[in-house]
């Protein structure tokens, strides 16, 4: 059996201890009307609710393809701009820093209003970190095709010479 038979698994039980755990002490300690635990509650659902629907189907179709076409460890061009699909990096960076920001409301217990702010200020942060990302690996593949070139043209001047827009 190998490691992403299980993750999948132990990924969505996990959340759902999670739930069951926050819910729990959300009940017995406070209030779920409590401003910091319904932001917290609201946000983690639909945290599972996005990982469900944008980075589960994602990741099955990765593992597939992995499967498929690298069973002897060699990533094709095709598989390797698959595993930086950039929705699936946005989600999973976005994802990790909002989980930070609801353990920052954890931790503060917050107003409704400084709650919402700590999610918001952690929703910017995620997908601007993502787009960071985004653009640092598109600058060095950028990197890494000039220097394959032939006769000192870079890969990007190859594509704006070919690309429609150039013959408007």
């Amino acid at each position: 059996m190998h490691v992403n038979d299980l993750s999948g698994p132990f990924g969505d039980g996990s959340g759902l201890v999670l739930l069951i755990a926050g819910l729990y002490l959300a009940l017995s300690a406070w209030s779920l009307l409590t401003s910091w635990i319904l932001v917290a509650l609201i946000s983690l659902i639909l945290i599972l609710t996005t990982n469900a629907t944008l980075i589960g189907p994602r990741r099955r179709d990765l593992i597939k393809q992995l499967e498929r076409s690298a069973p002897e460890g060699k990533i094709s061009l095709a598989l390797s701009q698959h595993i930086h699909n950039p929705v699936l990096w946005a989600t999973s960076q976005t994802t990790a820093v909002l989980l930070l920001g609801i353990v920052f409301l954890m931790t503060t217990k917050s107003d409704l209003g400084g709650s919402l702010i700590v999610m918001a200020v952690a929703l910017v942060l995620g997908l601007l970190s993502s787009l960071l990302i985004s653009r640092r690996r598109h600058t060095s593949r950028q990197e890494a095709a000039d220097q394959r070139a032939p006769n000192n043209v870079s890969a990007s001047t190859l594509s704006e010479k070919s690309s429609p827009a150039t013959f408007l």
